[in-house]
């Protein structure tokens, strides 16, 4: 699962996606510039 995120809120989805876990789904992160 790819999660796009913007730069207001890419430190708060980092935190949580640096745990592994969103609604229970392994994530990969792509930052968006």
């Amino acid at each position: 699962v790819y999660v796009a995120v913007r730069q207001a809120v890419a430190q708060k989805a980092w935190k949580q996606l640096q745990n592994g876990k969103i609604k229970g789904k392994s994530c990969r992160v792509r930052l968006l510039k």
